[in-house]
């Protein structure tokens, strides 16, 4: 069995996800709510924290920049 050294997330809070794309948390509820092309949170777990898969958040980064941000 091969060792893992390190593993990246998959996923982040609405935190990371702000700081990410450079904008208030409240923002980031704002998106969900009004553009239908931003990435919708998930939970884990019934009543868990939300959050957004960060290949969907780059992937809508570089649609909205119209090249590859990453």
């Amino acid at each position: 069995m091969s060792e893992v050294t390190s593993l990246a997330p998959l996923a982040a809070k609405i935190g990371p996800i702000a700081k990410l794309i450079g904008v208030s948390r409240s923002t980031v509820r704002r998106r969900v709510r009004d553009d239908s092309d931003f990435p919708r949170p998930f939970t884990l777990s019934p009543g868990g924290e939300l959050l957004w898969p960060l290949a969907e958040v780059r992937a809508y980064l570089d649609r909205k920049a119209g090249r590859s941000v990453a």
